[in-house]
């Protein structure tokens, strides 16, 4: 292994003095002529000088490094969102360290303790559903708080006045009753998301609202968002004489057709099912999946705006609410068409 290229070396191989150097390299370029510029970066790339940035944070009191804490990296959503995340604070010249949670508290807080540790500039987190649950949400906002990184909640946030970025799930749910409701469904049920995640009470809230403007009253079971928890739940639903069904999550969408695939039941033939978050594969599904849009691209680019605003110090008010939409695609089944 080679000797370590140190910044003297680099001041020496294009001629200047050291502090010239270091402002170059550390980005305080303000003053310094443009030739002079080019210079240091083309004899720091020659000599493939790479910055030692434990140093560089001992004198800067930063390590330009974000964390970004998600529930599970497996699932698209969270996926999608740390790419955005990651592009938009790459071109603010940070890198982003990720911890993907195993959906225990405790590892959420060992992970806010690690990035603590890591001296990162800035925090945006999706807590894991068991963070959320009353017991221990207060317990992860004051180690939040004592840790004293500017923080933003990304689509998961606790029942508590906090800094987040969200779509408006009441409106999401909302929408996914009028779709089955103007299909000619009347018989519905409902596979909500875990009790502790105010989102997924908000989709049930605003589900159940549509329902009740229609004299309805649904039928609901929470789940995990995983396949597996809306596998199980479908399974549970099915053989009660219901015509459709509003899984609450894509995830758990994906369960309740695997669910009626070994059961027997035609989607949407027999079940029209309505998923939400319209991940990738939900276009390529069989057959392909109508659900609630959330834009996560943009509420990523906006939860990594507002930390940016946040670790400058700036007035950063939460942004107003992201409005998801509806995606009609094959899995709802129009009774209408059959009365006529």
């Amino acid at each position: 292994m080679g000797k370590k290229v140190t910044i003297r070396e680099v001041a020496a191989e294009c001629g200047l003095s050291v502090s010239a150097v270091s402002q170059v390299l550390n980005g305080k370029e303000i003053g310094i002529p443009q030739k002079t510029k080019e210079k240091v970066r083309a004899a720091a790339e020659k000599l493939r000088y790479c910055p030692n940035s434990a140093a560089r944070s001992l004198v800067t009191s930063r390590s330009d490094t974000v964390g970004v804490l998600v529930p599970d990296i497996s699932n698209a959503f969270f996926g999608e969102a740390f790419k955005e995340i990651q592009r938009r604070m790459g071109e603010e010249g940070f890198d982003v360290l990720l911890c993907s949670g195993d959906g225990t508290a405790k590892q959420d807080e060992r992970f806010l303790r690690l990035f603590a540790a890591r001296g990162a500039d800035g925090l945006i987190v999706a807590p894991a559903a068991e963070t959320l649950e009353e017991k221990n949400a207060e317990k992860f906002a004051a180690l939040l708080e004592e840790i004293r990184i500017p923080y933003v909640y990304l689509d998961r946030y606790p029942a508590l006045p906090c800094v987040r970025v969200s779509a408006d799930h009441r409106a999401g749910g909302y929408a996914a009753a009028r779709c089955l409701l103007k299909n000619g469904h009347t018989k519905i049920g409902c596979i909500a998301g875990p009790a502790a995640l105010v989102g997924a009470r908000l989709r049930l809230e605003g589900f159940c609202d549509a329902l009740a403007e229609a004299g309805i009253r649904p039928l609901a079971i929470n789940a995990p968002f995983t396949a597996e928890g809306g596998e199980r739940a479908a399974k549970a639903l099915f053989g009660r004489g219901l015509t459709a069904l509003f899984a609450s999550d894509d995830l758990q969408a994906y369960g309740a057709m695997r669910a009626a695939a070994e059961t027997g039941v035609r989607i949407p033939d027999d079940v029209s099912l309505v998923g939400y978050d319209d991940l990738q594969f939900s276009a390529l599904a069989n057959p392909p999946l109508t659900t609630i849009s959330q834009p996560v691209k943009d509420m990523a680019a906006a939860a990594a705006g507002l930390l940016l605003r946040r670790m400058r110090g700036e007035d950063a008010e939460n942004p107003p609410l992201f409005v998801p939409r509806l995606i009609e695609r094959q899995t709802v089944k129009n009774l209408k068409e059959e009365i006529e």
